[in-house]
């Protein structure tokens, strides 16, 4: 067991009541040890006991389970620092891991530890880091080291969690910071979060803010695993037993009733009455308030030692003991000497740290009350004096933010703003972001009225808040920075506002932004369906003349203002196509127009990569061709060029290239090359790398790897959120929403359809409509009520065959006929098998076998065994299982593999049926399927199996 890191905040020896409350924590404990974790909640009124009660807990704990890992933090109203509400709960840990055995140690640590000693430096002492650190590259993006530092917390906690209980204790969390909120919510969000008891302490109920409220929720709504305990004041008779307690040995006439009473029930209210009863005597008569019981045992210290106390009390938060002593104004011995006597009457309290002995106010009380009669002149005063002790301690490397905060507090408005300016910095080093834009708002506030300057702190809180997820509030500040700036800066800045609008889901105001740049470029988006059809025709036509040939030029050769339209245009263009395909393949197609013609080699490779994903979407031969010359030499450039981003950005393409083509397992390959050198090597490449994980989540389910796919969209959701890239966690969560198929829990994807977090534009149709579309019809057939979908969804059936998007893209399509298929035949399983649904189903089974690809292929394998199964074909349906297994295995697309071998052996029956039914079985039990007959029928419907030759039942999974 960790040893206790916050002080108590009363005696021990004096706790009285409670048991009930002790029971409760006590047994919450018991049952978070099975396995799911828990969280206990209390609150109550300042002083009413609640950190004692905890503190009781966790002394009986240490007693009883010696063996459980503790962390303790603690939240500070005034405490700006960087995740300083979790700081004592990593320090609680690095004592814990450099206690154990190294071996065992070795064991814990994640491997991303180095990654989580970024921010928290102090893990650097446990054994073994400072190893793992060594030859390790850093990862360039301050947003992807943040996310690989939660997640390695997230990791290590849980390892810790599979052996032993963990408890968790946060104290005061009403005044959480909102970097260490965010840490908090990643290390228990759902699935797979550790089984950790969180304890937290605070003054109103967790649902009355917004924080705790947010934790509550992860830790989920089962009163077995989450209890929230108000805490009352304490009984008369149990408040008249502390009073006594308290007076016993001292020569005191004060009627305890009357101080309990007085006391509310309050336990450090009843303590602070107790000692002016005991100084006063029969003086202290009558209904006294505890701000002037405080007040008057304040006001006869010694000059020195209330000067020192005060300076304690401004201060807010834990302060180095020399740095109070100085701006207190007392010699370097005198500092130890008074916080000693100003500890004995219980006003403040003192800890250690390596290197470091801090003291703060014993209690909020104790502050309370001193600042609350502390005149204005005073105040000023001690912010300076405290300011001028950080200032020479070096507080300006260390603790910035305490420095800002007394230098704006004594008036000294422009060294504030300077110090805001570094805090900044040091918080977004810190990959602190929300502090780092605290800081930057801090700064512009204070700051000199310098237009030039200011841009420049506007850029950086744009850049800040965009790092914090805060998208919408990025995308005003970047479009105050573009006010002043240079034409194409400003143009830029614009580009960068829209896209963080269309990131957070504020689609017209993005779109709004980009038909505005695009006007000042004196370039026009096509609007209507036949304008981007002609638009789309006359480019292709014109690069089909052209050819790809240019004549090599560098960037000082051209115009800086045509580079930056160039850049412009692309960023357009890749914007439009995460609301519209079709026209964002226009303005691709200029871009690659223009980028020839300049010659630029890297912007030519981008144009190049990116129009060959474009070609390749559209399928057939010919376009595959086309597409591969595109890329071929889009790679021979980016090689020439030899920068991290442009190779990411061209593999990337090339694994969407391949995934188009569908080459499942390459593509697979080459997207999570693309995804490890934008997310280890490269700076801002938000909108690319979420682009490549994307068509990553959708190789790995046509590859049916289901265990990697859940795992990863949860990662990647939660990362996208943090980021406020609500078009990444829309698109994945439409998309991939099969992953709560395969868990059994179709409720749960129902409901994440249902969020609208990001929504399309009206007016036109896009392909998070479409992953909408498909995850509906999916879950329909999981459910059973396949056979009533395509009339429930048929006006968005229709829609989606008019649109461009079916019309252009060949998987989409593909994947549009083969589900349109599957309903069919689910309808049929109920109604039975008429000639004319019979007809439907082979003509679009014929469509499919057009496309002229295996996966649509293997599509046409699939609806035809279940038209011939429903016929009583089963030789036919037979073979054609056969043969669907056989391309299946070939693409590498083992869920279609697992599901056909089910069906398949269910028609064959006897030993060998068996056998082959088994291996589907096994296979779906080894990727967690919680429900593998439902599974089946979503991916090879219809296939009838209730004939003489089908398998009695089918194995149970083990």
């Amino acid at each position: 067991m960790v040893t206790l890191s916050v002080p108590a905040t009363g005696p021990a020896q004096h706790f009285v009541g409670r048991e009930r409350e002790l029971e409760a924590l006590e047994g919450a404990f018991q049952a978070s040890r099975q396995g799911l974790g828990g969280g206990f909640f209390v609150y109550g009124e300042s002083g009413v006991g609640k950190s004692a009660l905890v503190r009781r807990f966790l002394e009986r704990l240490v007693v009883e389970h010696p063996q459980v890992p503790l962390a303790m933090g603690r939240c500070y109203e005034r405490d700006a620092g960087s995740f300083k509400s979790v700081q004592g709960v990593i320090e609680d840990l690095q004592r814990y891991l450099s206690h154990l055995p190294d071996k065992k140690t070795a064991r814990l640590l994640p491997r991303g530890i180095i990654h989580l000693a970024h921010i928290f430096p102090v893990l650097k002492r446990v054994p073994g880091v400072t190893e793992r650190m060594l030859g390790q590259p850093r990862i360039e993006s301050p947003q992807e080291l943040r996310s690989h530092a939660f997640s390695a917390l997230r990791d290590l906690l849980s390892r810790l969690a599979a052996s032993h209980s963990v408890v968790i204790y946060i104290d005061d969390l009403q005044w959480v910071d909102a970097d260490s909120l965010a840490l908090l919510e990643e290390i228990m969000h759902p699935p797979e979060a550790p089984a950790l008891f969180l304890v937290a302490t605070m003054r109103t109920a967790p649902e009355a803010h917004p924080g705790a409220a947010r934790l509550l929720t992860l830790l989920g709504s089962s009163s077995e695993r989450v209890r929230q305990e108000y805490l009352a004041p304490l009984p008369i008779d149990q408040a008249q037993e502390l009073a006594s307690l308290l007076l016993r040995g001292e020569n005191a006439t004060t009627d305890v009733l009357s101080l309990a009473r007085e006391g509310s029930g309050h336990p450090l209210f009843i303590s602070e009455l107790v000692r002016h009863a005991v100084r006063r005597g029969s003086q202290a008569a009558g209904t006294v308030k505890l701000d002037d019981a405080l007040w008057d045992r304040i006001a006869e210290l010694p000059g020195p030692a209330r000067r020192l106390l005060e300076v304690i009390a401004m201060a807010g938060s834990p302060i180095a003991v020399n740095v109070a002593a100085r701006a207190a104004g007392l010699l370097v011995d005198e500092g130890p000497q008074y916080i000693s006597q100003l500890g004995l009457c219980h006003f403040v309290r003192s800890s250690s740290r390596p290197g470091r002995d801090d003291v703060e106010c014993y209690h909020d009380r104790v502050r309370e009350s001193i600042l609350a009669r502390l005149p204005d002149d005073h105040r000023v005063e001690h912010h300076f004096r405290l300011a001028e002790a950080l200032e020479h301690s070096g507080a300006i490397e260390v603790d910035p933010q305490a420095l800002v905060r007394h230098l704006e507090g004594a008036g000294q408005a422009m060294r504030a703003a300077r110090v805001a300016e570094v805090a900044a910095k040091r918080a977004d080093e810190a990959l602190a972001f929300d502090q780092a834009a605290e800081f930057y708002q801090t700064a512009l506030r204070l700051g000199p009225d310098d237009k030039a300057a200011s841009r420049l702190l506007r850029l950086n809180l744009a850049d800040a808040l965009a790092n914090a997820g805060r998208s919408a509030e990025a995308a005003e500040m970047y479009l105050a920075a573009a006010e002043g700036a240079s034409r194409t800066g400003g143009l830029e800045l614009r580009v960068r506002a829209a896209e963080q609008y269309l990131f957070s889901g504020h689609i017209s105001e993005g779109l709004g932004l980009l038909d505005e740049v695009l006007a000042e470029l004196h370039l026009k988006l096509p609007k209507t369906r036949g304008e981007v059809i002609l638009s789309l025709l006359w480019y292709r036509t014109l690069l089909r003349i052209r050819g790809i040939r240019f004549r090599p030029r560098s960037e000082s050769e051209v115009d800086a203002e045509t580079l930056t339209r160039i850049d412009i245009m692309r960023s357009v263009g890749a914007s439009m196509a995460m609301v519209d395909n079709a026209r964002g393949a226009a303005v691709q197609a200029q871009t690659l127009l223009l980028a020839l013609k300049l010659g630029e080699k890297r912007r030519i490779a981008m144009a190049l990569a990116t129009d060959a994903n474009f070609i390749a979407s559209q399928g057939g031969e010919r376009n595959w061709k086309r597409a591969q010359k595109f890329i071929k030499r889009a790679n021979e450039v980016a090689s020439e060029v030899g920068e991290p981003y442009l190779t990411a950005f061209v593999s990337g393409c090339a694994g969407i290239q391949t995934y188009f083509h569908g080459d499942f397992p390459a593509a697979n390959v080459v997207l999570a090359k693309a995804e490890a050198i934008f997310r280890d090597q490269t700076k801002g490449s938000f909108h690319e790398l979420s682009t490549v994980r994307i068509f990553r989540m959708l190789a790995l389910r046509h590859l049916g790897r289901l265990r990697e796919l859940r795992r990863a969209v949860d990662s990647h959701v939660r990362d996208a959120m943090r980021r406020g890239d609500r078009y990444t966690a829309t698109t994945m969560v439409r998309a991939l929403n099969f992953s709560w198929l395969t868990q059994g829990l179709p409720e749960e994807g129902r409901r994440e359809l249902e969020q609208k977090s990001w929504v399309p534009p009206e007016g036109g149709y896009h392909v998070q409509h479409w992953y909408e579309l498909r995850a509906r019809g999916e879950l329909d057939l999981f459910t059973g009520d396949g056979a009533t979908s395509l009339a429930r969804w048929r006006e968005k059936w229709d829609q989606h065959e008019k649109s461009l998007l079916h019309k252009r893209v060949q998987i989409v399509r593909s994947e549009a006929r083969w589900l349109k298929g599957r309903l069919l035949l689910a309808e049929a399983m109920q109604t039975g098998m008429s000639s004319e649904r019979r007809r439907q189903i082979l003509k679009i089974a014929a469509r499919l076998e057009v496309e002229n690809i295996m996966y649509a292929k293997l599509y046409v394998y699939l609806l035809r065994a279940g038209v011939e199964s429903q016929s009583k074909n089963l030789p036919r349906a037979t073979w054609l299982l056969g043969e669907a297994i056989r391309i299946a295995e070939e693409q590498g697309m083992a869920l279609i593999v697992a599901a056909a071998c089910r069906r398949l052996g269910q028609l064959h029956g006897g030993d060998e049926g068996t056998q082959i039914f088994s291996r589907g079985e096994q296979w779906m039990i080894g990727e967690e399927v919680k429900d593998p007959e439902r599974v089946t029928e979503v991916v090879a419907t219809g296939i009838a199996i209730t004939s003489p030759r089908a398998l009695p039942a089918a194995p149970s999974p083990t």
